[in-house]
């Protein structure tokens, strides 16, 4: 090969080359400086928003605490022990987390301007529910031992001495919890009540049939659907129970409020 045809060759890295990297390099590390520079800067200032934020996110795992604790609570099929347990730990969680919404109102951020207004609208909602689930606690304490008692023995009644006196002793035990903080615990008990009493008359006139079988048939069948119709009712206190508590708990939790502080303390406690 003719040496003299070959084009000069330049090393891989030129003068050039490395005069362009040289200055990619400058580049890159000032604005390296801006960013240290600025997360210098910017970061003790946000730092109080991100204080924030952790507490805010303290609030939700507490909760979320009561609301298990909470859906293992059952004041009928539950031993004695078990709910001891369950609803001491509830009792406990409550107030734990009206501590810790208190040390989120106590953040500085959230005391002035935007900031105070985000958290005045949630603590708005918060209150109602802490108070809300307060009451349920303290009604269902009261209501168990009632309802334990109607739980006892209430599977197969008829028209004898010994229904009769279950029922009226399940009546005496519902008229014995009286009023309760809960509105629905109280609608609960007072609509079992009318049932119950509904009940043992019916039972009262059921053994007072000298002979259903025969010349009393009619008034024994009449007796007995409205036994049917009684039991119905009395499925249905539980299920309107249920429904209402679903319901109102809902209405507490469905709130955008906590939906808009948390956003606000995110972006604002972000460095970019």
């Amino acid at each position: 090969m003719n040496t003299a045809d070959t084009p000069p060759t330049e090393p891989l890295f030129s003068y050039r080359t490395k005069r362009t990297l040289a200055i990619i390099g400058v580049i890159g590390a000032a604005i390296m400086t801006v960013v240290l520079v600025y997360a210098a800067l910017v970061a003790p200032a946000k730092q109080p928003y991100r204080a924030a934020l952790a507490q805010y996110e303290n609030v939700g795992k507490t909760n979320a605490l009561l609301t298990t604790t909470g859906s293992s609570l059952n004041p009928v099929n539950a031993s004695d022990e078990a709910f001891e347990k369950n609803i001491k730990t509830a009792q406990e969680a409550l107030t734990m987390l009206r501590q810790e919404q208190k040390l989120l109102g106590q953040q500085e951020v959230l005391k002035i301007g935007e900031g105070k207004a985000l958290y005045d609208a949630f603590d708005a909602k918060m209150q109602p529910y802490m108070d809300y689930n307060e009451d349920v606690l303290a009604s269902m304490l009261k209501v168990r031992p009632a309802l334990r008692t109607c739980n006892d023995d209430m599977g197969s009644l008829s028209g004898d001495e010994q229904s009769i006196t279950v029922v009226n002793t399940c009546i005496a035990a519902l008229t014995k919890v009286g009023t309760v903080p809960d509105v629905y615990y109280n609608t609960m008990i007072t609509s079992f009540i009318a049932d119950y009493t509904r009940l043992v008359k019916n039972l009262e006139f059921t053994a007072a049939l000298t002979d259903p079988e025969g010349g009393d048939v009619a008034r024994a069948t009449e007796l007995e659907e409205e036994r049917s119709d009684i039991v119905t009712s009395l499925k249905q206190v539980g299920t309107t129970f249920t429904t209402d508590t679903q319901n109102h708990r809902r209405e507490l939790l469905t709130t955008d409020t906590s939906q808009k502080l948390k956003e606000y303390l995110r972006k604002a406690s972000a460095l970019f």
